[in-house]
């Protein structure tokens, strides 16, 4: 049996955390910071919202995890709950959220050049959320995630990024924005109708 990697250390998360935000290529004003070095990330959960346009596909949710920690049962429960999740605490219509799963086998993910476990759950949502919105739906990711897989808070990485919904399209009809949705649906009610999508 394979030995199982041992935890990032502090030092590991931090640097871990500095990588992720430059891949997300978030800017100087964004609302949540790098830590400073001596300063641990927070505990429980390393928590990122951040603003990126000119993405397609949304909502989506891309799941990157060790391919031996989720069964298809436990994705398609993970799924329904994410939807949930982006639902409840939006108002979107559930047919709008998309979630991707991706494993990432021993060997191909690294924190601080060590192997690891982390997962990395990514949301693409439509810009125009409030921040308080975005952080209780990355509050209520992370509990799901931790009560569904068991996995510990401090092996989760989550960001959410906000997408422009004028550069976003979904069944080949420009997406609304925010509270635009009842609108939108009525405006395309022959279109959507055509490719099986009814509003809710």
């Amino acid at each position: 049996m394979a030995r199982r990697p041992s935890r990032p250390s502090s030092h590991q998360r931090r640097y871990h955390l500095r990588s992720f935000l430059k891949l997300s290529n978030l800017s100087s004003g964004s609302e949540l910071s790098v830590p400073p070095e001596g300063r641990a990330a927070p505990r429980t959960l390393q928590a990122l919202t951040t603003t990126q346009r000119n993405e397609n596909d949304m909502p989506l949710y891309q799941v990157v995890a060790d391919k031996d920690l989720l069964t298809d049962d436990l994705r398609r429960r993970i799924a329904g709950e994410i939807t949930r999740i982006h639902v409840t605490n939006t108002g979107a219509p559930a047919v709008f959220v998309n979630v991707l799963f991706q494993d990432s086998p021993a060997g191909h993910l690294f924190t601080a050049g060590e192997p690891s476990r982390t997962t990395i759950i990514v949301g693409n949502i439509r810009a125009g959320r409030d921040l308080a919105v975005r952080q209780a739906m990355l509050r209520d990711l992370a509990e799901m995630w931790t009560a569904q897989t068991g996995q510990s808070g401090g092996e989760l990485l989550m960001a959410i990024q906000e997408v422009d919904p004028r550069a976003s399209m979904e069944a080949g009809l420009i997406m609304p924005a925010p509270g635009e949705e009842d609108s939108w649906f009525a405006e395309h009610e022959d279109r959507l109708r055509e490719l099986g999508l009814t509003a809710p």
